[in-house]
């Protein structure tokens, strides 16, 4: 027994020691956390981007209202500017457009056009509700931001772009006019359900305008398309009945990065950052975001004028590198009037053509 005392002392000494070395672990497992690292910075382009549309940001994020739709930015894993805005009415046919990917051989489920059909995948409720809502503006709009490597994605009540990282804060916004141009043209056709005489009679007069302009309205809604030389104009009336909206998606984008919005139709952020040309007339009736340089070139003096004179008619005009939208005043009462304006728009169009001018696309 005596021989063993040793090495009974000497494993409880040891024991000890291993206590002694294990319990401040242990303890220190007890202590509070350390506190989070913070969260990184947002990039000084989305935070740039959110100063121009008048977002709060949150954050990594940044979100508000911008001309009355519900606008998002964020950033993704791999560093892109992520956009979404909502739309302010849902689609009916459309459940998904995405970008189509470069190695995908297979043949679209439903065939919208050869140039859309190539860049994008269409997914549908219905086929012909869903080629209805993708004619004219809205195609043109999707598509352009497809080849712009913007990566769109349209849902039943949002649209989604993606800004590679690295592109210039200008790059930024155009994007932002791209992603509100496609929410206003996203809608689906105007349905409505006349009581008042009032109603009916606008209705009326309407369908009189699109049988006289050979023009057959779209079902459900009242809405028609007409192809020109310049582009594809969507004409609709208003769900109020109290003014109709045209859109011409434009044959040949007119310019890169611009915007020209009338005045009492800019949003407060749009009209803080007013490109000036120098023309008091069309300084104070428009508002121009954009590149200064294209907007310097592009708008020159019998392009002023073309926009002048139809916002002198009463109209609401809005202009970017695809699109030119125009709102009447009142609800028109034949077809002459109509005419007047797409001639109007037709002008405008051929004003803003640079001659010989480099594309617009890069």
């Amino acid at each position: 027994m005596v021989e063993w005392l040793p090495i009974a002392v000497g494993g409880l000494l040891l024991a000890g020691m291993l206590r002694a070395w294990v319990r401040p672990s242990r303890e220190g497992g007890k202590q509070s956390p350390p506190p989070p690292s913070p969260l990184p910075a947002p990039p000084s382009a989305l935070v740039a981007l959110a100063h121009h549309l008048g977002l709060t940001l949150d954050g990594n994020t940044a979100s508000g209202t911008v001309n009355d739709t519900k606008v998002a930015l964020t950033t993704d894993a791999q560093g892109r500017v992520v956009l979404s805005a909502s739309l302010r009415r849902q689609l009916q046919g459309i459940t998904l457009v995405r970008p189509r990917a470069p190695d995908d051989p297979t043949r679209p489920a439903v065939a919208v056009g050869p140039g859309f059909d190539r860049a994008l995948v269409l997914r549908a409720q219905s086929d012909r509700i869903a080629r209805e809502e993708l004619t004219g503006a809205l195609g043109d709009a999707l598509l352009r931001a497809a080849l712009e490597r913007l990566e769109p994605e349209l849902e039943s009540s949002t649209i989604r772009l993606r800004v590679p990282p690295g592109r210039p804060v200008h790059e930024l916004r155009g994007a932002a006019e791209q992603l509100l141009s496609i929410a206003r043209v996203a809608g689906p056709r105007t349905v409505v359900d006349p009581t008042a005489p009032a109603e009916r009679r606008a209705i009326a007069a309407w369908k009189r305008i699109a049988a006289a302009l050979t023009c057959k309205l779209a079902e459900p809604g009242l809405a028609f398309t007409i192809v020109r030389p310049e582009g594809t104009y969507s004409l609709e009336l208003d769900p109020t009945l109290h003014a109709a909206r045209i859109d011409l998606a434009l044959a040949t984008p007119i310019a890169t990065y611009l915007t020209v919005t009338s005045t009492e139709h800019a949003p407060e952020a749009m009209q803080s950052d007013d490109h000036l040309l120098g023309d008091d007339r069309f300084d104070s009736a428009f508002v121009v975001n954009g590149d200064p340089e294209e907007a310097t070139r592009v708008l020159r003096a019998e392009a002023r004028e073309a926009l002048l004179a139809l916002w002198q008619d009463g109209a609401a005009v809005q202009l970017d590198p695809t699109l030119l939208s125009v709102t009447t005043a009142g609800p028109p009462n034949d077809e002459g009037e109509i005419e007047q304006l797409l001639r109007a728009m037709a002008r405008v169009v051929d004003a803003l053509t640079e001659r010989g001018g480099p594309a617009a696309y890069r």
